[in-house]
């Protein structure tokens, strides 16, 4: 296996599309391809794997691969790398994050949408998977 990005692109048969797209993508599709290139160079593969993995390996989210949630995601997991492993992916089994970014979006005014679904994935997970961690 490849320790490249295009790696894990065609690990997890990830397909970066034009913006113009953006309406029409299919799961694993992306316009987001330079918010996963950037993710990959600031905090490495294993770390963007993680992500790629916690998004399209989750029952709702195949379709979610969206910058703000994205970074969300990862955001998350850098500051609990911890969290990864089955309880994580169960938690996410139950979570849209497609939902989650659409509440955010709605408070856009007073935060920006990626650290706000940051904030509520981090509320979801703990009352779901990890109630007495911190």
């Amino acid at each position: 296996m490849s320790r490249t990005f295009a790696g894990l692109l065609r690990e997890f048969n990830v397909d970066i599309v034009e913006t113009s797209q953006n309406r029409s993508r299919a799961a694993r599709q992306t316009c987001a391809g330079a918010t996963l290139s950037r993710i990959f160079s600031l905090r490495g593969y294993d770390h963007l794997r993680s992500v790629l993995m916690s998004i399209v390996e989750t029952k709702p989210n195949k379709r979610a691969l969206i910058a703000p949630v994205v970074w969300a995601v990862s955001d998350v997991l850098n500051l609990r790398p911890g969290w990864v492993g089955d309880r994580w992916f169960r938690a996410l089994d139950e979570i849209e994050l497609g939902k989650l970014y659409d509440r955010a979006k709605a408070l856009r005014g007073a935060a920006e949408p990626r650290r706000v679904t940051a904030v509520m994935l981090v509320d979801e997970i703990e009352r779901r998977a990890y109630r007495h961690a911190a």
